[in-house]
């Protein structure tokens, strides 16, 4: 199997409604390796599903950290299965 993006998961922020502020952008990749991983029987099951929940808590955390009314006024995440 090819090694793809099965996740992508983007934070974007600014301070105007709707225009983000590139160096605030940041994207997070879940490889599709990882993610099949953890339905796999080679024994990676426990690691790849704490590897995926890792990406998600990187990605989570660097929004609310971007929660800072004294830097910017908006934060959003968004993530795409493919």
């Amino acid at each position: 199997m090819t090694n793809t993006v099965r996740i992508a998961i983007e934070v974007v922020a600014g301070v105007l409604p709707g225009t983000p502020i590139p160096e605030y952008t940041k994207q997070f990749i879940i490889p599709s390796d990882i993610w099949y991983a953890q339905e796999a029987y080679e024994g990676r099951e426990q690691e790849a599903k704490l590897e995926v929940l890792k990406i998600y808590g990187f990605a989570q955390e660097y929004a609310r950290d971007l929660m800072n009314p004294k830097i910017l006024n908006w934060v959003k995440t968004e993530w795409i299965y493919f």
